[in-house]
């Protein structure tokens, strides 16, 4: 029996009541993207909406379809999901005048450690939004809003001027129970070098930057570039995979000489992303899930955004 002679009830039958709707389509499909010459896993919705308000429904088999073909064809980029957003609207002959794609994907890259010739691989949660708009003289409009998110430490740095007051007190107290007041280097650095001397350590957490962008353009080695840039440039301070002591050594360095309120590291986004030409709006949520509290400090921050 061909699909021809088949009842199709989305074409045949009236609305009960003629009525738009904003979209309508189907969320957490399963497909394969191509990143780089590999195949990854991922989720994408994909929606549309019905402008003729006398169209019973959408044909869902139609996006389904149109989704995997343009996703398995080639890496992904801006042009490829601008490719899927027309032919989502075309699929639907006329009824559709707008269409939207959420895509959801681990972005895997290989880490290299600190100071050592060690590596290791993170996964990095990508989420992609985009939305295009069929004008009326048969052009695209497009939106597009990239989101992904880096985990970095963070140390406190009102705890650390504590830590410090504290070792300070602990030296004076040292030095007072001696004869004489007129240590040389080695002395000190004897001192310092014991378990007992350094009496406190500043709090320190791992934490989380959640980034949205609306980028002018983008492909994978953009958001590759974005991930390095935010994690080793803008925050310094990038959560690590295999450590060998020299790695922990330059951690414990690199934590040192970066201390951050959550308020600090949403600033140094900011600063970053401001004097981007690469982008047209940003949102940024930095989180630092607190050692010293059962609860977290949260930062946000955005420039030309539409919430």
């Amino acid at each position: 029996m061909s699909s021809n002679s088949l009842p199709d009830v989305t074409s045949t039958e009236s609305v009960q009541f003629n009525r738009v709707i904003d979209w309508v389509g189907m969320t957490s499909i399963e497909v394969s993207l191509l990143l780089n010459d590999s195949k990854s896993k991922a989720s994408v919705d994909l929606f549309v909406d019905i402008s003729n308000p006398q169209s019973k429904g959408i044909h869902m088999s139609r996006i389904y379809l149109s989704g995997l073909e343009a996703l398995k064809k080639e890496t992904l980029s801006m042009g490829l999901i601008k490719e899927l957003l027309q032919d989502l609207i075309e699929s639907q002959k006329g009824n559709s005048l707008q269409s939207k794609i959420i895509l959801n994907f681990d972005l895997l890259l290989s880490r290299k450690a600190l100071i050592s010739e060690t590596f290791g691989e993170r996964h990095y949660p990508i989420e992609i939004e985009a939305v295009a708009v069929k004008t009326s003289d048969g052009n695209y409009h497009y939106d597009f809003e990239v989101r992904f998110k880096a985990l970095y430490s963070s140390t406190c740095p009102c705890s650390a001027a504590l830590a410090r007051q504290l070792v300070k007190n602990n030296w004076l107290d040292f030095a007072k129970s001696k004869d004489s007041k007129n240590f040389d280097s080695d002395q000190v650095a004897e001192w310092l070098d014991k378990a007992d001397s350094i009496v406190a350590t500043p709090h320190a957490q791992r934490s989380q930057a959640y980034v949205k962008m609306l980028p002018k353009d983008f492909n994978l080695n953009q958001l590759e570039k974005w991930i390095d840039t935010l994690e080793t440039k803008v925050l310094k301070t990038p959560v690590q995979t295999a450590v060998k002591r020299e790695d922990e050594q330059e951690f414990a360095r690199l934590n040192g000489s970066n201390l951050m309120f959550c308020e600090d590291a949403a600033r140094r986004v900011a600063l970053w992303l401001d004097n981007s030409t690469e982008i047209e709006g940003y949102w940024a949520r930095m989180e630092h899930w607190e050692s010293l509290h059962a609860h977290n400090a949260v930062s946000v921050i955005s420039n030309n955004w539409k919430l």
